[in-house]
């Protein structure tokens, strides 16, 4: 989920899960790994009011950039398969389309400022937080701005009940440049300049030109989103705990696009001005219950925990479009009669989705002796987004640990503080598809010619096949890991290898013609296996030069991405075609290779 409506000041630690055990309990929310966000709250004691501020500004630039053909090295090419077109390889210009598009100064500014205050007594915890961001593009007619508002308490009744709430409060306003002026960048060619000599755009084939994209694209959105989570802990007796929560998602969109009348080339025109006007409201809540079990007996302790979830999402779209307008400057980009020419093209949109899921999750943690380590998690998964035959999957795990360092044979020595063996094993699901891809839908813009004057008939047809037979996106993962501490952990070391299949993908596949669909229609199908496999590993020393605390830390990874089916069978039927033509997915190859 899109969490650019929070500051980062207010964060107070972030946590990434990833083994199958650990994610399987958060269920389809966690089908790509699960990134746990801790915003600040008071401190406990601190019963002083306590006001910070901070204020930072950096410079963002362009690190790296696709290695591609030098205009040269197109011509030469070019002349292998076609002789004679460049006369002259040395005098071909020298074009680098990334260096056109993409900031060359000294970079984009980032400014970020927040003020906070907060507060505990023996009755609760007290943060509140306001928060400005401003963040300029790496290419132009691109930013991005935030003001945002914090709140986080508790509220101590008694030691056995205590409620709380999280809430998030932000303004948006951003500029979005044409984003496929980047894969025209990638695709451009470097053997013609980006400017004729009378300062017009050069046209180019196939492509068009991405400074063109660039000028003659004006778009802008505010948006305004709300967040917050209440919550209930009530510890009913000791060792039992039951926790209620719920949270709300309100977001709410309303932008403009304007496209003036313009040429560059026959492929590359506009020949009317457009403007769109649309809004969106998106609205979600998920309430969770769990009851949680903690005892220990002697050497063992148990820890139980069973619970169900239910969540719901729905939204709305509005959009018009209008063609042909009076006048092009800002101030009139309007949608009314007064500001559109006469006989000019209204189109209009109100689209809607909802879809719900519930969920049942048990997991059982059980250690001997601080030595001995096990967990199993079980979870299942109820949408709406799949027919009653497929809407409800399990998903299971398992995890075990041995903490090597607490045997006897290891109290001896002075150097090993920690060394824990673990390994685990588990699987979880992803439902991330639009919640109408089981029906089929229906579009205008087919015709056909009928009767004896072959007269032209306005028609009908599907622009997307529903697919009732769809199932749930299994992913199974594999984890072997070993932890190492020396020196009362001054140097800790963490090695982790894992093995991921992901099971009937759910893509959109292309409809052929013969169906008699209209072009672009597609069907949803779990049609692809990929492969993620690698090893991960963490190395980090800490230790204090008098009062000053340091850490050097070493982190990376492997990783082998294979795509290991794509649609099933077929030999021309092994890869998709994706990044605006750029990318490929083939069967024995990375996903999206360039």
């Amino acid at each position: 989920d899109n969490i650019d409506f929070l500051n980062s000041s207010d964060i107070e630690s972030m946590e990434v899960l990833k083994d199958a055990s650990a994610t399987t309990i958060y269920g389809a929310r966690g089908a790509n790994g699960v990134i746990m966000v801790t915003t600040k709250r008071a401190k406990e004691g601190t019963s002083k009011v306590q006001i910070n501020f901070t204020s930072e500004m950096s410079i963002q630039k362009l690190q790296n950039k696709i290695d591609l053909l030098s205009g040269q090295e197109y011509a030469t090419i070019v002349n292998e398969i076609n002789p004679g077109t460049y006369n002259n390889i040395k005098a071909v210009p020298q074009t680098d389309w990334q260096d056109v598009i993409f900031d060359d100064g000294l970079g984009a500014p980032i400014f970020n400022a927040q003020l906070s205050a907060s507060a505990a007594t023996d009755k609760g915890t007290y943060y509140v937080g306001v928060g400005y961001f401003k963040h300029e593009g790496i290419i132009p007619k691109s930013n991005f701005e935030r003001i945002s508002l914090k709140f986080n308490n508790t509220y101590t009744f008694s030691k056995n009940f205590s409620v709380g709430n999280n809430l998030s409060l932000a303004t948006t306003d951003r500029q979005n440049t044409n984003g496929n002026a980047v894969f025209v960048a990638y695709r451009a060619w470097p053997s013609l300049e980006p400017y004729n000599a009378n300062g017009t755009y050069t046209p180019l084939p196939g492509t068009g030109n991405p400074l063109a994209d660039i000028e003659y694209t004006n778009s802008f959105d505010k948006g305004m989103r709300g967040t917050g989570t209440f919550f209930a802990n009530w510890e009913i007796f000791n060792g039992l705990t039951f926790k209620s929560s719920y949270g709300v998602d309100w977001d709410f969109n309303k932008g403009h696009s304007f496209s003036p009348i313009y040429f560059v080339s026959p492929q590359q025109q506009n020949s009317v001005s457009r403007l769109f006007k649309g809004q969106s409201t998106n609205n979600s809540w998920v309430w969770e219950n769990t009851v949680n079990y903690s005892r220990e007996i002697e050497k063992h302790r148990f820890d139980l925990l069973a619970g169900y979830t239910m969540q719901s999402v729905s939204s709305e779209n509005l959009g018009m479009t209008a063609e042909n307008l009076v006048r092009e400057s800002e101030d009139f980009w309007y949608i009314n009669q007064n500001n559109i020419n006469p006989n000019s093209v209204y189109n209009g949109v109100d689209a809607g989705a909802n879809y719900s899921m519930i969920s049942y999750l048990g997991r059982i943690n059980y250690t001997f002796d601080s030595k001995y380590l096990f967990t199993t998690t079980y979870r299942i998964d109820g949408s709406s987004k799949f027919t009653a035959s497929n809407r409800f999957a399990g998903f299971p795990a398992v995890a075990v640990g041995w903490n090597m360092h607490n045997e006897p044979f290891l109290q001896t020595q002075n150097t090993l503080s920690n060394l824990k063996l673990k390994a685990s094993w588990g699987g979880v699901g992803n439902e991330k598809i639009a919640y109408n891809k089981q029906y089929s839908l229906v579009g205008n813009g087919i015709n056909a010619v009928f009767g004896t004057d072959d007269a032209i008939i306005a028609g009908q047809t599907y622009s997307s096949m529903g697919n009732p037979e769809l199932r749930w996106e299994t992913t199974y993962q594999t984890n072997l890991g070993v932890e190492l501490g020396f020196w009362k952990n001054n140097f800790t070391a963490e090695f982790d290898y894992f093995h991921k299949i992901t099971q009937d993908i759910l893509i959109d596949l292309q409809l052929p013609g013969f169906t008699g669909n209209g072009s672009g229609s597609t069907i949803t199908k779990n049609a692809a296996e990929i492969l993620n496999s690698g090893i991960e590993f963490n190395l980090k020393w800490s230790n204090q030069l008098g009062k000053v605390n340091y850490s050097i830390g070493l982190l990376g990874n492997t990783l082998h991405n294979e795509v290991l089916k794509v649609r099933g069978t077929g030999a021309t039927d092994d890869f998709l075609v994706g990044g605006n033509g750029l990318t490929r997915s083939v069967v024995g190859q990375p996903v999206g290779s360039f």
